[in-house]
């Protein structure tokens, strides 16, 4: 397989130009302060599984090879074309939303970020939650989030959309493993859309390799160059709005002999960027079976303080309910 540049980076790159933080994070929850410690990663050198690798290896964990998907090779574009209009869910609706309240800010405003860790115990009750609905952890968790969206932050009820990331690794392979090998797709939804019905929608978008048409509609920078990219990456900024986005990592570290051990006890933790245009950032992932869940809102619908804490209280306890 044909190793292959990074042209999801054109578009963080274009962010930064503009005065837009392309911030990711990881953080180390140590068990004996009970304290978070947060150091910041560019997303336009390296996706969520990239910032895991990075952080992990100054610790003695190789995390090589990173996890893959299920594809192998990269469809053509046409195959792709067919499958997306077989798709069940077509996104026809306008990219907009309502929030609550929103605020001035400036780009270089920064929103809080707070974080919140299940034991074992907990971690263990979620997962057995969700096979006892039949959806995956996955789902359960994006459920919990978009229900905590609608009743705190959204103005009535509404259709709108979120981003849902898919890691590309497996398919396609970058000139360095820790690359933005990550694409994804829309998932339309409402103030009541139920665990079910979301999970219904990722297979089916999944199915219809909505994440492969993105992937390459997103490396349009080939043929245009930077400047083309951020054109249009002004244009579709000013009239494309979602709730934002969730970075779901799955289970760490990558089983490996070779795995010092070292930090075992404390927690590794992430959290993705946002924008005014994805203004809800979240990291969740597992660490030694403890599950950290991390959540960040932009000061365009978070500068009120307290506010993104009062909301990841919430997100935990539609999360551990029974419903």
């Amino acid at each position: 397989m044909q190793k292959k540049k990074d042209y999801i980076a054109m578009w963080f790159n274009v962010r930064k130009q503009l005065g837009i933080s392309d911030e990711i994070h990881a953080g180390w929850y140590d068990h004996n302060t009970k304290t978070m410690q947060w150091t910041s990663y560019e997303h336009a050198k390296m996706d969520g599984m990239g910032l895991y690798a990075h952080e992990l290896r100054k610790y003695g964990y190789p995390c090589t090879p990173l996890p893959t998907n299920r594809d192998t090779s990269e469809p053509k574009f046409f195959d792709v074309l067919k499958k997306q209009r077989q798709g069940k869910y077509q996104d026809t609706a306008p990219k907009k939303i309502r929030w609550k309240e929103t605020f001035e800010y400036s780009n270089s405003d920064r929103g809080e970020l707070e974080c919140i860790i299940l034991d074992e115990a907990a971690t263990l009750k979620l997962k057995e939650k969700a096979a006892a609905q039949n959806v995956s952890v996955a789902t359960t968790i994006f459920y919990s989030l978009n229900k905590m969206v609608a009743s705190e932050l959204l103005d009535g009820e509404q259709e709108y959309y979120w981003f849902y990331p898919v890691n590309m690794r497996g398919g396609v392979k970058l000139e360095d493993e820790t690359m933005n090998h990550s694409s994804g797709f829309n998932l339309a939804l409402n103030t009541k859309s139920t665990a079910n019905e979301i999970q219904d929608i990722v297979r089916d978008k999944l199915k219809s390799q909505s994440h492969w048409m993105l992937w390459k509609l997103a490396h349009i920078g080939k043929w245009i160059g930077h400047a083309g990219v951020k054109r249009i990456y002004t244009s579709s900024s000013k009239k494309n709005f979602f709730a934002g986005s969730l970075s779901y990592l799955g289970s760490w570290p990558i089983p490996d002999e070779r795995n010092s051990g070292e930090r075992k006890d404390d927690v590794l933790a992430c959290c993705g960027t946002g924008s005014k245009n994805y203004p809800i950032s979240t990291g969740v992932t597992e660490w030694y079976g403890k599950m950290s869940i991390a959540l960040k809102l932009h000061p365009y619908i978070g500068k009120k303080p307290g506010l993104t804490k009062h909301c990841l209280e919430q997100w935990q306890k539609y999360l551990t309910d029974s419903n």
